[in-house]
């Protein structure tokens, strides 16, 4: 019976093991076999011989298939020695396995040993090298000291400073075993040496800094080994110099000496800056510049200055002369100002940025402090004093247009004003150099005091009322002196808070500003009733119907306006020409808008109380009322032909509204 696997699997195996036989393929048909060896009667001839090769075939085959089957056989046996072998070897081979293991661990534990053995040594040669290297140290540091200390017995001072830095790096090395008695040992025999070395220094190379007997070679080797030492060692090397460099000063300035004296204060100061400058090289050639030895020294000169000025300012407290003190006020302000500029670092090194800023501004002049109320006494003197001159000026110095209209120009003011100001910009100029708040905040109180008692002295000036056009003159001259001092009166309050760090309130200008707002009122109020006065009389007679009698006179008709109404033009005509040549167009403005305010009400108030009129007496009023505004709307074309280059602002609002044609109207 015949196997048949699926399409694929056949064609898969025909494709591995292609058929060398019909017998061997896998769709072996033996019908279709039979017939296609012997399609007809006449192919059975062959049959005979077909058969015999096919038993000899079959017979073959079935010879194979016993060899196979006895070769099968044996293999079997021997596959089963085999496996047998095999089984013992595999038992063999976990024996050894387990052996092997075994011996593993064991080394596994040797090599453990070794590692932590290897691994003592080592640290065991680390440490053996660094105690050798720690001995070798100790040995150098040893002999460092020993070089320090023979270098400083021949004095020796380059060797000594190479010697110390080199024990300063192995006393840095062993700071952590500070604690450790032979490092304790050599730590306090380096700082002996140290001390003997500073002692020496201080006691006998700068035992005499004259300038004849000055080895700066010296002094620079042993500023060089005091520098590797501790701060304390060089502040008092520093203050060793300083010392005996004011040594001069002390004996020349003691008290009781002719130059001790208040009045002699500036040789103190010619004394320093001639000390500074001699000794200019050996600051520059001796000391490190980290020592800062000429700005301590500075700062010595500054407080004992101030001491010796202490005294002679309580000694001579109530006779001191003002003339004296303001003097010396100026004299220290110029040497602080100048110590602190020739202090200051100019030049870049290392250091730099770690040292302090030196300023020396107050250091002697807080002195003066409870003594300030004498200079405060004398700025008032001297402002007094200014006010106390006329103030329109004599000769010369007299205000241009005050009795007269020559040299007059718009901006034109008290000169007096212009000079109270000017000196108190210079007072506050030295006040801002004594640097105090409570100084200032005192001149302030001068000043403000002073320029409310000026503003009352230029209301006195005031024309009550502005009549005459020198009037009205002398009051525009008096509202350009109230405007100008209220202007510089409120950025000079806002400078003092500035400077003195000060609230408004503590300053107090707005009275001063209050006080010159209120004189710049009086003189508007001064022109607007001068008007008033002068426009009165021709308001009086216009209201009487005068009017009327005046047009008749002058032309017989109503078509013209009255002789009334040109006065009164007139007058307004006058009063901006004579304001436009003297006040700024801001001022103007405003006084012709007061000027409008007071006139017109009193125009309209005298054109309600005519009494019921004929035609012709309203036709003639509201002539004359156009007229008026009519003239009043050319006053700018006026002043332009009349020589000003600068038309004045008239107050449309006011003069142009239609107010006066209105009001005739109606």
């Amino acid at each position: 019976m015949s196997v048949r696997y699926s399409d694929a699997v056949e064609k898969a195996i025909a494709e591995v093991c292609p058929p060398r036989d019909a017998f061997d393929a896998g769709d072996f048909d033996p019908v279709e076999y039979l017939n296609s060896r012997f399609p007809d009667e006449n192919s059975l001839a062959a049959l005979p011989a077909f058969l015999e090769e096919t038993n000899k075939r079959l017979r073959q085959t079935e010879s194979d298939l016993l060899k196979s089957v006895e070769k099968q056989a044996v293999n079997a046996d021997v596959a089963d020695s085999d496996l047998k072998n095999a089984k013992q070897s595999v038992a063999q081979l976990y024996t050894r396995v387990d052996e092997i293991k075994t011996k593993a661990s064991q080394s596994e534990e040797t090599v453990k040993d070794l590692c932590q053995h290897i691994r003592e040594l080592d640290i065991a040669k680390t440490n053996l090298t660094a105690s050798i290297n720690t001995l070798r140290s100790i040995q150098l540091w040893m002999l460092q000291l020993q070089v320090l200390s023979s270098s400083f017995e021949r004095r020796k001072y380059v060797q000594c400073r190479d010697a110390l830095f080199e024990a300063k790096k192995y006393s840095k090395i062993f700071e952590s075993f500070k604690d450790t008695p032979k490092v304790k040992e050599l730590n306090d025999k380096q700082q002996q040496i140290c001390r003997q070395i500073e002692y020496y220094i201080r006691n006998t190379v700068f035992a005499d800094i004259s300038l004849e007997n000055l080895d700066e070679n010296t002094m620079a080797e042993a500023c060089s080994i005091i520098d590797l030492m501790e701060p304390e060692s060089i502040k008092k090397i520093r203050d060793r110099f300083i010392e005996k460099a004011l040594e001069t000063y002390t004996l020349r300035f003691k008290r009781g000496t002719d130059d001790a004296t208040l009045a002699k204060t500036e040789r103190r100061y010619v004394f320093i800056r001639t000390l500074l400058e001699n000794y200019d090289h050996v600051f520059k050639n001796v000391f490190p510049k980290h020592w800062c030895v000429p700005q301590e020294l500075c700062v010595t000169f500054c407080i004992r200055t101030k001491q010796e000025l202490d005294h002679q300012l309580q000694e001579n407290e109530g006779n001191i002369e003002v003339v004296v003190l303001i003097y010396v006020l100026q004299k220290t302000i110029e040497i602080e100002r100048d110590l602190t500029t020739s202090m200051a670092w100019k030049e870049e090194f290392a250091s730099k940025h770690e040292l302090p800023v030196y300023k020396y501004n107050g250091m002697i002049l807080s002195a003066f402090r409870d003594h300030m109320g004498l200079f405060v006494k004398n700025e008032d003197k001297l402002m007094s004093d200014a006010l106390a001159q006329p103030l329109i000026g004599e000769g010369d110095a007299a205000c241009h247009g005050w009795n007269g209209e020559d040299d007059v120009r718009v901006g034109t003011a008290l000169p007096l004003a212009e000079d109270i100001f000017v000196f108190i910009r210079e007072s506050l100029k030295r006040a801002l150099r004594i640097a105090q708040q409570d100084v200032l905040l005192d001149m302030a109180g001068v000043w403000r005091r002073n320029l409310i008692q000026f503003s009352k002295a230029v209301a006195t000036l005031l024309p009550k009322p502005a009549v005459s056009a020198l009037d009205v003159r002398r009051v525009c001259i008096l509202i350009n002196t109230a405007e100008l001092c209220q202007t510089t009166s409120q950025d000079l309050g806002d400078e003092v808070c500035a400077r003195s760090e000060a609230p408004q309130k503590e300053v107090a200008f707005n009275e001063v500003v209050d006080a010159f707002s209120v004189l710049f009122s009086q003189c508007i109020q001064a022109i607007v009733i001068g008007t008033e006065r002068n426009m009165a009389p021709l308001m009086y007679e216009y209201g009487n119907g005068a009017y009327i009698k005046t047009k008749k006179e002058a032309d017989g008709g109503a078509q013209d306006e009255s002789r009334l109404i040109r006065s009164m033009a007139t007058v307004l005509h006058d009063l901006v020409v004579n304001c436009a040549a003297i006040l700024p167009t801001t001022s103007l403005r405003f006084l012709l808008n007061k000027v409008a305010a007071a006139i017109i009400p009193h125009y309209i108030n005298t054109l309600y109380k005519q009494r019921r009129m004929t035609d012709d007496a309203v036709s003639a009023m509201r002539v004359d009322s156009s007229a008026l505004e009519k003239r009043s709307s050319i006053f700018p074309t006026t002043m332009t032909r009349s020589g000003f280059s600068r038309p004045p602002c008239l107050p449309t609002s006011s003069w142009y509204d239609g107010s006066l044609t209105n009001s005739t109207a109606r």
